[in-house]
């Protein structure tokens, strides 16, 4: 069944540009009494193949109209009277009616004869659209009749905001009924900080009251129990330490505006001030310690496109990074790092959305002119076999690293799930460390306990960054192991075991899964988009052309009943997927647009170290040899390639003067 149908009322047709939206709810309750029928009748034929009878004054299926003379219920009664405005407002229309005299049928009496009489057509039109079918009042009454309550919303709610461990806290049932009594533990949840305008706060800002530049944030959420008041002391949970603070800001958000109130019962959204110092991104506040942590919000990407940014003028840094600081707050998807070499990175979820938060930071935050890299694309790195490596330690040990393909299945995640905590959840990871105390003597098993620690950090080191161009790695099982010596190698000798630090185990298990995974036959694993195209029959020959240049993998076409657009499902990497929608629409003239959602991970069927083809000829097309060159020249690694390709055509340039 159709999560989103017009027969349940959760469809709305809108324009965004003409800034005007209906349901056919809307039209029903206006035909109804001019038809003579009822309006539940007639909500039920307003979409679909009903047609209204005018002799019988019924409403009559396909069978009734043989002839195909009757237009659809949702044609005449909708489509009709938009069509008109429509065609009244163009330049060559030769009707009898003009947008003035369609607007006084339609009974506006909230437009003036100025704004009617407009010279531009266009002005009148959008004048009569938004002020007979409003965007605004279509969404709200389908928000208002479709979605459920607080009160019955909580257990459908509660089972992504708390985990099952929870329910032995006091807390959980205040927060599952939704309680606003003053003896309920007052809970809110503040989901993200949103920067302000201080024009949009009515009565101005409270003195005494932190602000950045001509804005100010504001933390947005919801009170889950008890009722929030003025003053009302609370603690700040989810950090290392419960931070106490006291209530001095809030807020309705209505719209634009952000209106001051004295308190906020349970179930409403408000937005508190006053929590720049305490609050990131997301947080939980309480009027109790003894209260669950919500979890922290959950995004269906991620941050997988990067660039560097740098200010112009290098006196402009300090306001730089307190810009990249009040971007960080402002956006909780957005990711900022800092790396090795001193460059700051800005991390995004796509092309549209880094535009984005460079031209915020650009206008809004930093405000000082910045230059902007190339897109930093991430990669991941895996093996497709086992494989391992030996380290000597001392005369009489090896330190045996031996790596596989690591799939973690359903039970692995729940336990990581339940074991973690609801504050801050870290980063999913698929590598596994698994440390085998299998040596015949008590020496192997007492130097494994003594540097268990540095084992593990060595082992994160390596993971962080893989062999192949310095990604990190991604689904593979490490087993450490002591093992003897064999005879034949007794003469050779590295560092004695007795004498080894911490710091020289980290570096050489390090490097002894890294040499591991070398000989595992690595890849390359890249991200990938969910390509969802809409495009006409005449423009699919360019559609292709466009996906078949960047290395994308089609999926499904199907063609919508009825009509001759076409929906095309492709995956598309995002490293070629830079001004994919810009190029979409120059080769189909604005025919086909894209949707891009990331999908998923996927490996490369082909070995970044492989030169020579099937028939010994080198191999000029190597896919993953691109990429891996293309990472480590930004990283500053070492490239194998060749300075001069063609050295007879370097002899025969001429040298210009």
């Amino acid at each position: 069944e159709d999560v989103f149908s017009v027969e349940r009322g959760n469809v709305a047709f809108a324009s965004a540009m003409g800034g005007w939206a209906f349901r056919p709810e809307q039209f029903a309750r206006l035909y109804a009494e001019k038809l003579g029928c009822s309006e539940k009748a007639l909500r039920k034929g307003l979409w679909g193949d009903w047609f209204y009878h005018p002799k019988s004054k019924r409403i009559v299926g396909k069978k009734l109209n043989p002839n195909g003379k009757l237009k659809p219920l949702f044609v005449q009664c909708i489509l009709d009277p938009i069509w008109k405005l429509y065609d009244a407002a163009d330049e060559y229309y030769s009707g009898d009616k003009d947008l003035p005299t369609l607007a006084k049928s339609l009974k506006l009496t909230n437009i003036s004869d100025k704004e009617l009489t407009q010279s531009n057509k266009r002005i009148a039109l959008l004048a009569i659209m938004r002020n007979w079918l409003p965007l605004s009042s279509a969404i709200l009454e389908m928000v208002v009749h479709l979605l459920p309550n607080p009160v019955e919303a909580m257990p459908f709610r509660i089972e992504r905001l708390l985990s099952p461990s929870d329910t032995r806290i006091a807390t959980y049932n205040d927060i599952l009924k939704c309680k606003k009594s003053s003896d309920a533990t007052t809970v809110v949840f503040i989901s993200k900080m949103v920067a302000v305008p201080l024009s949009s706060i009515h009565g101005g800002v409270q003195e005494g009251s932190e602000t950045d530049g001509d804005s100010k944030f504001v933390g947005f959420g919801r009170v889950f129990s008890g009722t929030v008041q003025k003053g009302h002391k609370m603690y700040v949970l989810g950090g290392e330490e419960p931070t106490e603070i006291h209530i001095s800001e809030l807020y309705l958000m209505m719209g634009q505006g952000m209106f001051p109130v004295d308190e906020v019962p349970s179930g409403n959204l408000l937005g508190i001030g006053g929590l720049d110092k305490v609050v990131l991104k997301s947080s939980t506040l309480s009027s109790s310690l003894d209260c669950p942590l919500f979890g922290s919000m959950m995004f269906q990407a991620s941050a997988i496109v990067k660039v560097a940014v740098e200010p112009e003028n290098v006196h402009d840094m300090p306001l730089l990074l307190q810009g990249l600081r009040l971007l960080n707050r402002a956006d909780a998807f957005v990711e900022i790092e800092v790396m090795d070499s001193g460059e700051h990175v800005l991390s995004a979820a796509g092309e549209v959305h880094l535009e984005r938060c460079v031209n915020d930071l650009r206008e809004r935050f930093a405000r000082v002119p910045i230059r902007v890299s190339k897109p930093l694309v991430n990669f991941k790195e895996g093996i497709t076999m086992a494989g391992f490596a030996d380290y000597k330690i001392g005369s009489r040990k090896l330190l045996r690293a031996s790596v596989e393909k690591h799939i973690v299945g359903e039970k692995e995640e729940e336990e990581e799930e339940e074991g973690a905590t609801t504050a801050k959840k870290k980063k999913k990871n698929n590598n596994a460390l698994n440390i085998e105390r299998n040596s015949s003597s008590n020496s192997g098993d007492t130097f494994l306990d003594d540097f268990e620690e540095s084992i593990r950090l060595g082992f994160q080191l390596a993971c962080e960054r893989g062999p192949i161009c310095d990604e990190p790695l991604d689904g593979i099982k490490v087993t450490v192991e002591l093992l003897d010596a064999p005879l034949e190698d007794n003469g050779a000798d590295n560092n004695d075991d007795d004498q080894m630090n911490s710091g020289q185990v980290i570096t050489f298990t390090r490097d002894v899964i890294r040499q591991a995974v070398m000989k595992s036959n690595p890849r390359l694993i890249e991200a990938m988009y969910l390509a969802v195209i809409t495009t006409t029959s005449e423009a699919l020959n360019g559609t292709y052309a466009v996906l078949g240049r960047r290395r994308s993998d089609i999926i499904s076409e199907s063609i919508r009943e009825g009509t001759g657009v076409f929906i095309i499902h492709a995956y598309l990497p995002v490293a070629n997927s830079f001004g994919f929608a810009d190029e979409l629409r120059k080769l189909t003239s604005g025919a086909s647009s894209a949707q891009l959602v990331f999908s998923h991970w996927k490996e490369l069927d082909i070995d970044p170290y492989q030169k020579l083809g099937e028939d010994g000829e080198e191999l000029t097309d190597n896919v993953a040899r691109d990429l891996m060159d293309m990472v480590r020249k930004r990283k500053g690694l070492k490239v194998d390639e060749k300075v001069v390709k063609v050295a007879t055509k370097q002899r025969t340039l001429s040298r210009k003067t």
